[in-house]
């Protein structure tokens, strides 16, 4: 079964905090870590105690997809794009950490300088 990737934008929930994230995931707002599919927000929806919320910690640090300074976990959220043919797509759009894009290229470039390869 193929799924659509879509790329996600995270960030530290500390205020003022500059740790930013991008990684691409499916529809369901998970990524493959060690050939399995976990939610990126899992440890806020999901309850996980005990053995899972230890191996969930674990693995999210591992992977650098928490916040080192503050032992935070990242929020998460899906690019925003819209397509915009007067304006061309800039170094500016594939270097950006935040969501949203508004360039000709649909959001195909945006953030592809900083997304996290996970194993």
């Amino acid at each position: 079964m193929t799924t659509a990737t879509v790329r996600y934008f995270g960030r530290c929930p500390i205020k003022g905090c500059t740790t930013r994230r991008v990684v691409d995931g499916d529809t369901r707002m998970a990524v493959k870590i060690d050939d399995r599919w976990t939610l990126l927000n899992a440890y806020e929806y999901a309850g996980f105690t005990g053995e899972r919320r230890r191996a969930f910690i674990a693995s999210m640090r591992a992977h650098d997809l928490a916040c080192g300074e503050h032992k935070a976990f990242l929020r998460w959220q899906p690019g925003r794009y819209s397509y915009n043919p007067d304006t061309a797509c800039a170094p500016a759009c594939e270097a950006a950490t935040g969501p949203r894009c508004d360039c000709c290229c649909r959001g195909a470039n945006h953030g592809g300088g900083h997304v996290v390869t996970l194993h």
